[in-house]
């Protein structure tokens, strides 16, 4: 969508992930461009944050694509294909918001989904090394909820001789995106990002998130060529279950 924003410091202004913002911030990029391309999926908002007593600054509030819409009084248009997922992974995003029909939208195919289940969390990171090992997988993202399961990961890979890139929700770690490294980060910091293979390990642990739905879609619509799940037990009540013919 596109609206004349108030004043001329910027020419063009592109702003993605717009679901992620509130009005005051919409507002604020109105005023510094003199037109505005704003691009937005409800589907993938995951940046409201409650306060907490160790962190009181953390509020952040967002309103809908809608809501911008209102307020710029913009032009709307809906962008009906998606170039980065294949339809396989898309199956598993639809599967948690059915009404997205996301693979009509994806153009090419690649291998089904992977589903692994273990009987420990430390199996399912070593199934993970073995795939990456046996398949001499460099473009590699590795995301999960928590900054505690980002720490744990990186520590396993340690232990097991392989370096990792990582970062966690509270600016520990640092990214090289230059490395072959697999990439290890929390799925806030993974958001906009894709890689050719994406693991989400620890998929049968509940999280305190509200957005629990829109973290998982958020995370599975990052691969480029396949998306591998673990999990000790069955996996969240938001995925395909194990058995479905989504998963190879």
């Amino acid at each position: 969508m596109n609206g004349v924003a108030q004043s001329n410091t910027i020419k063009y202004l592109f702003i993605d992930e717009c679901q992620d913002f509130n009005a005051d911030e919409i507002a604020d990029f109105a005023e510094h461009g003199e037109y505005l391309w704003l691009f937005g999926d409800n589907n993938q908002s995951i940046m409201a944050f409650k306060a907490t007593i160790n962190n009181p600054e953390s509020y952040h509030t967002v309103q809908s694509v809608e809501d911008t819409i209102k307020q710029l009084n913009a032009e709307h248009q809906d962008l009906c294909l998606n170039h980065r997922l294949t339809i396989e992974n898309a199956a598993v995003g639809e599967h948690i918001f059915p009404d997205t029909n996301l693979r009509d939208a994806c153009l090419k195919h690649g291998p089904k989904p992977l589903l692994l289940t273990t009987d420990a969390r430390a199996k399912e990171l070593d199934e993970i090394i073995r795939i990456i090992r046996d398949n001499s997988l460099t473009n590699v993202g590795i995301l999960n909820h928590y900054n505690r399961n980002i720490n744990f990961i990186r520590e396993h890979f340690a232990s097991k001789g392989i370096a990792v890139e990582w970062k966690t929700n509270s600016t520990e770690g640092n990214i090289d995106f230059n490395s072959t490294n697999p990439k290890v980060m929390t799925i806030h910091c993974a958001k906009g990002l894709q890689f050719s293979y994406v693991f989400i390990p620890f998929c049968h642990e509940p999280t305190t998130y509200d957005d629990e739905k829109a973290t998982l879609y958020v995370a599975s619509t990052r691969p480029l060529t396949q998306l591998i799940l673990t999990s000790t037990g069955s996996p969240s009540k938001f995925l395909p279950p194990k058995g479905s013919d989504i998963y190879a």
